[in-house]
């Protein structure tokens, strides 16, 4: 057999090539593999550093805000610090004239004791004086009793020597008219009503002087306002205002005084109601009555 020596080393360069193209190719995959060991690694380390970071980030804020409060408190007790040193200064000048004015304050104690004592004596004075005082009011009640006692019985004795007697009107009738040309109309239709006639007799009494009596009559409306105003007195600053005004000559006797007495144009129509007729005898009242209109 005859081997060719060429031949045969080809095919070993050829072999020997196909192991050393398999050795690298097995060292290559065990690199890579490595390779890619060491990326997750690496991937997984960047991870932690990145959240360490954060929180290392996340801190220093904290840190940073905590810092920014620590200052403001720094600040704010700064303020308070010179505030209390500002109070102190002024609390030291005023201890000074807190002293200034305890030494004063005594001075004015020991006047105060003074004045009471002082006061205390008046007082006692004022006592024994509102005393005797209380003794010459009772005194003086006791004398005035008296001058009012013998004063009543003088007036008593006056009153019954000067007795006066006033006349009465023991009879008033009212009654209304509608004036129709020259004739009357009875009637207490209030609006119709234009004259009113007041008849009163005055009654006998020996003990009344006889003479001129002054006769006034006096008309209220149900408002309490005087029909046919026809003037005013005056009777010991008291005011009398008349509907009519007559003099009577009295002889002692029953006198009868009869009078129609006529609305003012202000006072037409008569309002419904109830009228009050009054006879006085100048400022006496001597008899009343009423009248009903409807």
């Amino acid at each position: 057999m005859i081997v060719n020596p060429q031949l045969f080393n080809y095919r070993l360069i050829k072999g020997s090539l196909v192991i050393v193209v398999a050795v690298f190719g097995v060292l290559g995959y065990l690199k890579y593999q490595s390779i890619e060991a060491q990326n997750v690694f690496l991937q997984q380390e960047n991870k932690l550093i990145v959240n360490e970071l954060s929180q290392v980030l996340n801190q220093n804020e904290v840190i940073s805000n905590e810092n920014e409060q620590l200052v403001t408190q720094l600040e704010t007790f700064q303020e308070t610090n010179i505030a209390a040193l500002d109070s102190i200064t002024k609390l030291t000048q005023n201890l000074s004239v807190m002293s200034k004015y305890k030494t004063e304050n005594l001075g004015l104690k020991d006047q105060l004791i003074s004045s009471t004592y002082k006061l205390k004596k008046a007082t006692n004075a004022l006592h024994t004086v509102e005393q005797n005082y209380d003794q010459s009011v009772a005194q003086l009640k006791a004398q005035t009793a008296e001058i009012s006692r013998l004063k009543d019985g003088s007036t008593s004795l006056l009153n019954l020597a000067n007795t006066s007697y006033n006349l009465t009107a023991n009879y008033i009738a009212v009654k209304g008219y509608e004036t129709i040309l020259n004739s009357r109309v009875f009637t207490t239709k209030a609006k119709k009503v234009n004259n009113i006639e007041v008849c009163f007799n005055l009654a006998a009494d020996e003990n009344i002087k006889a003479g001129s009596k002054v006769i006034y009559v006096q008309i209220l409306n149900p408002e309490n306002n005087v029909v046919a105003d026809k003037g005013m007195v005056t009777f010991n600053e008291q005011t009398l205002i008349y509907s009519y005004k007559t003099t009577v000559e009295y002889i002692n006797k029953h006198t009868t005084v009869c009078t129609a007495i006529e609305a003012d144009r202000d006072d037409k129509p008569l309002k419904k109601g109830s009228y009050r007729i009054n006879v006085f005898n100048e400022d006496h009242l001597i008899g009343s009555t009423a009248l009903n209109l409807e």
